[in-house]
């Protein structure tokens, strides 16, 4: 997932209808050590002790835990290799050990908490360049690491060896090159899109197909199977065993619903989609009834561009903006 925008925002639906009230906001404030480090927000996540991790653009890595201080702050620290690589982060995964992997401009770093110590994977497709890569999206499959970069494609690293699998043209992988969301889904097929090339999906047994959509911005999947593309054009609805797929029609753009790209797509516990908006907010749409609720700053947000949305229980969210 990409985010950016004005901080992160916890939502409640009070009444699971129409009103909803703020828990927590949370924004840069430079005369307080414990507040968010920047309000550019890449990134998201939530491990498996409950902490929400946040990556952000130049304000290093930010980690929440509701039982102690508010916001505890990750910055690189000069002349330190025992540091994040850089304060600028794009992407978050916790591996299967537990450890942090963060995607930087400067390649990966990996953060093992419990001792506190720092790995750095600058370089993936050549390990003899000085050249650093620059990570948008990652995705842990058991005990492996996919990578997806800006111009160098795809990646896939061992988290015990830290072997690096390039599937690149180069190995027979002719695939996009500039991957800004990964997601693998239920059955084991890796999913991977970004911009000017199609969404491209790998099975288990490294074969390749693809669907023509581009520019996509996050990939999910929902409670009975179907993946879920947010893009420039809309959000798009996949049936991978069918082979089907279309734009949901009542969530194409119009007066009702105006703006520039999806962001991003979650699905909660009851089957609502909440769709983080560059323009309307945070809607939710209820695919049974083919009805949504925005909500924008008339309703508290503090901006209309939403890059994307955590759902913690049927009426409760994290939001980035």
């Amino acid at each position: 997932m990409s985010f950016f925008g004005f901080g992160i925002k916890n939502l409640n639906n009070v009444s699971d209808n129409t009103d909803f009230k703020t828990i927590n906001h949370f924004t840069e404030d430079v005369n307080n050590y414990y507040s968010l480090s920047s309000n550019g927000v890449y990134d998201i996540c939530i491990d498996r002790e409950n902490m929400l991790w946040v990556a952000t653009y130049g304000g290093g890595v930010n980690f929440y835990n509701s039982n102690q201080l508010p916001v505890v702050n990750i910055q690189h620290e000069i002349n330190n290799n025992n540091t994040i690589a850089t304060s600028f982060t794009r992407a978050i995964e916790e591996d299967n050990t537990g450890k942090l992997w963060f995607g930087t401009k400067k390649g990966i770093s990996i953060w093992d908490k419990k001792n506190n110590k720092w790995k750095h994977i600058k370089n993936l497709s050549n390990s003899n360049s000085n050249n650093e890569s620059i990570v948008l999206s990652l995705q842990r499959e058991a005990n492996y690491i996919w990578v997806g970069t800006y111009n160098e494609g795809l990646f896939k690293i061992n988290t015990d060896t830290y072997k690096i699998e390039a599937y690149n043209k180069a190995n027979g992988f002719d695939i996009i090159q500039k991957i800004y969301a990964l997601h693998l889904d239920d059955d084991g097929n890796l999913w991977a899109g970004g911009i000017e090339k199609d969404l491209t999906i790998i099975n288990t047994k490294d074969e390749i197909s693809a669907y023509p959509i581009q520019q996509i911005k996050s990939i999910s999947q929902t409670a009975n199977g179907n993946i879920i593309v947010s893009s420039k054009q809309g959000v798009y609805k996949i049936n991978h065993q069918e082979k089907t797929f279309g734009l949901i029609e009542a969530l194409i753009p119009d007066s009702n619903l105006s703006y520039a790209s999806i962001n991003h797509t979650e699905q909660t516990n009851d089957g609502k989609l909440l769709v983080a908006t560059n323009g309307s907010g945070l809607v939710i749409y209820d695919e049974v009834k083919k009805t949504f609720k925005k909500i924008t700053i008339n309703e508290g947000m503090p901006s209309d561009i939403v890059q994307g949305v955590i759902p913690i229980s049927n009426i409760s969210y994290w939001a980035s903006t």
